[in-house]
């Protein structure tokens, strides 16, 4: 019993022991100034060491690049970032301005020079402008070497001396300083058409220091034209009969104050209307007349007559303008100073007439040569009252009439001057045609035969059929009146092609071979030459084609060798691109011509016969004067041919 109270005494001891030391080692942990707890950190000092100077023999051991930790600021220190960064921002953009405006001020610009004009905005044809010019230069560095350029209107002549054209002026200025104004005239006499805008366009040129640079700085300035330098009047009647002879009245004066030189009056005339003469002549063709210098107040007048044609409320415009011409062309007008127009209206003809060829009526007739043809006169009468003693007349105007050729039972043909002519002593329904009634005459005619002389000798053939009626009528005031209508027909003659092909042996450019006669199974060369003649126009598009059969083949040689033949061997087809045909040829000048070589093997089943070698040769082209499509075909080419006088027709048989 003892024994265990002393063991139990004995593990009590033991386990107080055991207490004061957890209590004395807690203390010593919880203690700032606990040994123990000075011993534990130098502990883990040293052991923090260690395991750094091991972590870094291994970072120089290894590649690995070691990750940063960047704590993420807090709103405080991000605050106070962003004000610092403005701020700095806010200074460099205030040095930026400061510099700009102490040092930019130097600068060049041209927005910086101001070009004033003055003057009017209105002023007559022929009469002086004058501007006034304001050059300022606001930049604040002097501009040098400047010049003043004043671009006029086309037209524009000097004040000083109105001879002398004045497109431009060029004047120097010199240096502009900062700040300074200068004043400028310049002055110049305008012309143009009435009421158009003339542009003046103002230049600037100039340099700055330190540039070889020749900058500018320009201004338009529009001057309107109040009354043209030139007039312009322009008087005929209002209305007409179709085929009725017309006047007009022109005149060209002078409204300027100053001599205006080189004018041109041009006329523009509208379809219908024949040219028939001009009081003074025209000075090119029929509608150009240079009138030359107008004095002030100076005028000159022209007196044009022609015929006018058209159906029944048609509108016929005729312009007619003024202006100063070119040096470089005399027909055309450089600036234009007036223009006219005047209208006529064209109303039934008293008398209707018609022409009529081959019973086709139309303003022109294409036709072949030598060909008789027939031609009518058809007529109305589109009054009211009726028209007596009524003569129909019929000039013809061209060389290749045949004279012989023509014929009308009841007319007369003049042949002194190619004229026929119906009357009422021929034809008693030509004594008094009344309202509404109709009727007409007829004749024949014919052109001379291609192969007369006369006729290869032209070029561009044709006939002109001019067509006159007269007649009377009584009028309201019982006054005779005449009354006459007219009509014109041009009858074009097609230029004639003839194409002429042969096949020759022992004649021609080429040497054959092979057995003559032609021998079955056996080779035969022969030669083909195509000769081309026309007549009296030229011919563009030209070709020829003829086809080859099965049993004959193409050489491909060709002589001239200038000339373009081709063979395509699909269906056989020689072509000759002939081109252009000039008129003449075969005529007045040697047949147009080629020759190319063929090959000729006969077969057994034509033993006997004479055989086509080359089918029908064609010809196509258009005739250049009259628009036509032109055509020519020739026979087909045998064997047994007549070309050559030692060639007998048994010669082109087939032998076996």
């Amino acid at each position: 019993m003892e024994e265990e109270k002393s063991e139990n005494s004995a593990d009590n001891d033991t386990q107080d022991a055991r207490l004061g030391r957890v209590e004395r080692l807690e203390q010593s942990l919880y203690s700032r100034r606990s040994e123990t707890v000075e011993r534990a950190h130098r502990r883990l000092g040293a052991y923090r060491k260690d395991i750094q100077g091991e972590w870094e023999h291994e970072k120089k051991e290894s590649n690995v690049v070691p990750l940063t930790y960047r704590p993420r600021p807090q709103g405080k220190f991000a605050a106070r970032t962003f004000l610092l960064l403005s701020f700095a921002f806010f200074l460099v953009a205030a040095g930026i301005s400061a510099y700009l405006f102490l040092i930019g001020q130097n600068i060049i610009s041209s927005d910086n020079i101001d070009i004033a004009i003055s003057g009017p905005t209105t002023v007559d044809g022929g009469e002086e402008a004058s501007l006034q010019i304001t050059l300022t230069n606001n930049n604040t560095t002097d501009l040098l070497l400047a010049d003043l350029i004043v671009e006029y209107p086309p037209g524009t002549r000097s004040a000083v001396d109105v001879t002398r054209e004045l497109p431009r002026v060029r004047e120097t200025v010199g240096t502009i300083r900062s700040g300074e104004s200068i004043q400028k005239s310049t002055r110049a006499i305008l012309f143009g058409e009435e009421g158009s805008a003339q542009s003046i366009r103002v230049t600037l040129e100039y340099t700055v220091i330190g540039s070889n640079a020749t900058l500018h700085k320009e201004k338009i300035y529009n001057v309107f034209l109040g009354s043209s330098p030139a007039g312009l009047t322009v008087h005929t009647i209002k209305k007409a009969n179709s085929g009725q002879e017309m006047q007009l009245d022109v005149v060209v004066s002078s409204n300027a104050s100053v001599v205006t030189e080189d004018v041109l009056l041009i006329a523009d005339y509208p379809f219908g209307f024949s040219f028939v003469s001009a009081q003074p002549r025209p000075t090119f063709g029929t509608n150009v007349w240079r009138v030359g210098d107008l004095p002030p107040e100076g005028k000159q007048k022209f007196k044009i007559i022609g015929t006018i044609a058209g159906q029944d409320g048609d509108e016929r415009i005729f312009r007619f303008a003024t202006g100063i011409q070119p040096d470089a062309n005399e027909r055309t007008i450089e600036t234009p100073l007036m223009t006219s127009i005047q209208s006529v209206y064209i109303e039934r003809p008293f008398i209707g007439v018609d022409f009529l060829v081959e019973d086709k009526k139309a303003d022109e007739h294409i036709i072949l040569s030598g060909k008789t043809l027939r031609a009518d006169v058809a007529w109305v009468n589109n009054l009211q009252t009726a028209i007596d003693n009524v003569e129909i007349e019929v000039r013809i105007k061209g060389d290749a009439l045949d004279k012989n050729s023509v014929m009308s039972q009841r007319g007369f043909f003049r042949s002194v001057d190619n004229v026929l002519r119906w009357d009422s002593q021929t034809v008693d329904v030509l004594r008094s045609i009344t309202p509404g009634e109709t009727g007409n005459v007829s004749f024949g005619f014919s052109t001379l035969q291609k192969s007369s002389a006369i006729m290869m000798a032209l070029r561009n053939p044709e006939l002109v059929f001019e067509v006159t009626v007269r007649g009377q009528r009584v009028s309201e005031s019982n006054v005779p009146e005449k009354l006459e209508s007219t009509a014109t027909t041009r009858v074009i003659i097609n230029t004639d092609v003839t194409i002429a092909p042969r096949l020759t042996r022992l004649s021609g450019p080429f040497i054959n071979t092979g057995p003559i006669p032609p021998q079955a199974d056996k080779e035969s060369t022969y030669t083909v030459t195509w000769s081309l003649t026309n007549t009296t126009n030229e011919l563009s598009g030209g070709q020829v084609i003829a086809t080859l059969p099965s049993f004959v083949r193409f050489m491909n040689i060709v002589e001239p060798t200038t000339e373009s033949v081709s063979f395509h061997e699909i269906g056989g087809l020689v072509i000759w691109n002939v081109g252009t045909l000039k008129a003449g040829i075969g005529g007045i000048a040697a047949p147009r011509e080629v020759s190319f070589q063929v090959v000729f093997t006969p077969s057994v089943t034509q033993i006997g016969n004479g055989v086509d070698i080359m089918g029908v040769a064609e010809f196509t082209g258009k005739d250049r004067f009259t628009g036509a499509d032109v055509r020519s075909s020739a026979r087909a080419l045998t064997t047994r041919f007549s070309t050559e006088p030692t060639f007998k027709m048994r010669d082109g048989i087939v032998v076996p």
